[in-house]
């Protein structure tokens, strides 16, 4: 399994060559990329601040457990949204 980001498909690449493992399935996902920041995704440090404030901000980005807000389904920045996530189960 590995994310849908060319350096994490990469260090399978090779993972799989070294090890001489290609006959291997590979699943990619777009849940396997890195960390989804809600509603906070596209916007920049500074102007999430000015809005939430900058502790909260902080308590965003080191905390695992305490998510940001969440993403509206109709924003650019939604998965779902994205062409080429069109043919994956919507449940997943």
């Amino acid at each position: 399994f590995t994310s849908v980001l060319k350096r994490a498909i990469k260090t399978l690449n090779c993972i799989q060559e070294e090890l001489d493992l290609h006959w291997i399935p590979v699943h990619r996902h777009w849940r396997l990329n890195e960390r989804m920041y809600g509603a906070l995704q596209g916007k920049n440090k500074s102007e999430t601040a000015a809005k939430y404030g900058e502790d909260q901000v902080k308590i965003w980005r080191r905390a695992y457990d305490i998510p940001p807000p969440e993403l509206e389904p109709s924003s650019e920045f939604n998965p779902r949204n994205d062409p080429k996530f069109k043919n994956l189960d919507q449940r997943v």
